[in-house]
């Protein structure tokens, strides 16, 4: 089985884009429940490919690669959504607390 790469076929890169993005749009707006995030997310994961040197064995095996990484991308922007609004709370009631005794 000859293996590919989207350095060498320019107008797959093109077309995996156009058969794909709207259906990982979807998969990623079911993850993020944003659908501008969704979008940024499969944009960053089709710019990220572009960036990388690496052989598929079919186009199957890209769309596969295109799902995980959607997927992952998606958990990493979740993690660091719930991580900023946990550590903005934080910073909120820190702010409203004030102290029994004056600190000096």
């Amino acid at each position: 089985m000859s293996k590919f790469s989207l350095q060498s076929d320019n107008g797959l890169l093109e077309r995996c884009f156009r058969d794909n993005y709207q259906a990982l749009c979807f998969y990623a707006s079911g993850i993020l429940k944003d659908d501008v995030a969704s979008e940024d997310v499969v944009q960053e994961v089709f710019v990220r490919l572009l960036n990388i040197n690496k052989d598929f064995d079919s186009y199957n095996h890209l769309k596969h690669y295109l799902y995980v990484a959607v997927h992952n991308l998606c958990i990493d922007r979740s993690k660091a959504s719930i991580s900023s609004r946990v550590s903005s709370t934080v910073c909120s009631a820190r702010s409203m607390v004030s102290p029994a005794f004056p600190v000096s």
